[in-house]
C-alpha cells in the first residue's frame, strides 16, 4: 500500500528537523560515508512506552526504525518529545519518563541519563555547561529545572508560574514562554533569576531568535477557542 503525506503534515514536522547553534551547539556528526542523515523523532503513545528514534537517508530514501533500542538494548521511553545537542552529545527528551537520555553525538550510543525532572519537554543550553529544561506541570509545583551537560544530572531549579515551552538564548539571557500564564520570561544565567517579562497571549509554546537577534514567539491558541492564534 503506497502512503502519501499530506503537505501540511510536513510543515508541522520540519521543526523537528531544524535547530539553533550556540556557543554549546554542535551540529551531528554521521558514521554514514554519505554524510547525511535526518532524524526522525516518534513519539508513540501516552503511557505505553513506546517511543523510539529514527533515521532517514535522503541518497538512500531508506528508514531505520528503532535506533535507540538497536544501539542500547532497551526501549528509549515514554513520549519522546524533543531533542538537541550540545557538546558532542544528544539530549533526547522523554516526557511522560521524566528524563534525558543522553547519547553520543556520532553513535547514537547511550553515555548517560539525567532523571528525576517533573514532566520534560525542551532543552536549552545556558553557555556556561548548564542547560534549562522545560516541564509540562502545574501551576503550583512548575519549575525550569537546572541540568549539567557534563555531569548528567539535575543540579537545581527554578520556579516558574505554570507550564512552560520552547526556549531560545539571546542577550544574554534564556527566554522561556509560560505557556497557559501567558508570560515571555528572561532568566539570567549567571544567577538564575528571572530578570524580565513580557506579556504575552496564553498558548505561546514557541520562541525562537532570527538572524538579527529579534525574537519570535507564537502562540497557537490552545484549545479554548476565544484564545486567538498570534505571533509576535
Amino acid at each position: 500500500m503506497r502512503h502519501f503525506l499530506h503537505p501540511l503534515f510536513i510543515l508541522l514536522c520540519l521543526p523537528l528537523f531544524l535547530w539553533q547553534c550556540d556557543d554549546d551547539s554542535v551540529g551531528v556528526q554521521n558514521p554514514d560515508p554519505s554524510g547525511k542523515r535526518v532524524l526522525i523523532l516518534n513519539e508513540g503513545t501516552f503511557n505505553n512506552g513506546n517511543a523510539s528514534l529514527s533515521i532517514y537517508s535522503p541518497d538512500s530514501q531508506e528508514v531505520v526504525r528503532d535506533v535507540f533500542r538497536n544501539r542500547n538494548g532497551r526501549p528509549l521511553g515514554d513520549v519522546f518529545q524533543s531533542m538537541r545537542f550540545a557538546r558532542q552529545k544528544g539530549f533526547l527528551v522523554i516526557n511522560n519518563s521524566g528524563k534525558i537520555e543522553v547519547v553520543d553525538s556520532a553513535t547514537l550510543e547511550s553515555v548517560g541519563v539525567i532523571r528525576d525532572l517533573p514532566s520534560p519537554r525542551y532543552l536549552q543550553p545556558t553557555g556556561d555547561g548548564r542547560g534549562y529544561v522545560s516541564n509540562f506541570t502545574q501551576a503550583d509545583s512548575s519549575e525550569l529545572s537546572i541540568v549539567s551537560l557534563n555531569g548528567l544530572q539535575k543540579t537545581g531549579s527554578i520556579r516558574t508560574g505554570g507550564w512552560t515551552g520552547n526556549m531560545t538564548r539571546a542577550a544574554g539571557r534564556i527566554w522561556v514562554p509560560e505557556v497557559k500564564a501567558g508570560w515571555l520570561l528572561a532568566v539570567d544565567p549567571a544567577t538564575d533569576a528571572v530578570t524580565d517579562t513580557v506579556k504575552l497571549r496564553v498558548e505561546v509554546q514557541q520562541v525562537v531568535r532570527d538572524a538579527e537577534d529579534q525574537l519570535w514567539a507564537l502562540g497557537n491558541g490552545g484549545i479554548d477557542d476565544s484564545v486567538v492564534p498570534a505571533l509576535y
